[in-house]
């Protein structure tokens, strides 16, 4: 069997940055929601732009390790749900990574950690979402693939 680490790590990133981005555009634009502003949309979708361009750029290091690490326990006799919850650790250490990298090159204050919540849900949810085949073991993983 061949494992689908690339594909996995991927689609798990893809993801968190494309869902991350959106829901965090909606919470950041949410109080001008209420008003009779026109703009709102126009507003949503620059926000979002911007959140996908910024985390797709800072998260290049963080797919690439969620990559060996999907790889790596490809490659061990694992269940599907210790692999999971191995991922699913891993993935939200690469998400603070990702995000102290922007507090590094960004004026962000730690009042502003709550921001990181979009991307620690979607990351997580794409790894319990996707299937992730693996080369050892013949486990059946009940994810759907897509």
């Amino acid at each position: 069997m061949k494992n689908n680490a690339l594909g996995f790590s991927l689609k798990v990133w893809l993801t968190a940055v494309l869902l991350g981005s959106a829901i965090l555009a909606l919470i950041i634009n949410q109080p001008s929601l209420g008003t009779e502003n026109s703009s709102f949309a126009q507003q949503t979708i620059t926000i979002a732009t911007m959140a996908l361009l910024i985390s797709s750029v800072l998260s290049i290091p963080s797919f690439a390790i969620l990559l060996l690490s999907s790889w790596g326990l490809c490659n061990v006799t694992l269940t599907s749900l210790n692999r999971k919850f191995i991922l699913t650790g891993v993935s939200m250490l690469l998400c603070l990574l990702a995000f102290f990298l922007m507090v590094q090159f960004y004026s962000i204050t730690s009042g502003d950690f709550g921001l990181i919540l979009p991307y620690f849900v979607t990351i997580v949810a794409g790894i319990w979402f996707y299937k992730l085949k693996t080369d050892k073991d013949g486990s059946v993983d009940n994810s759907v693939s897509i």
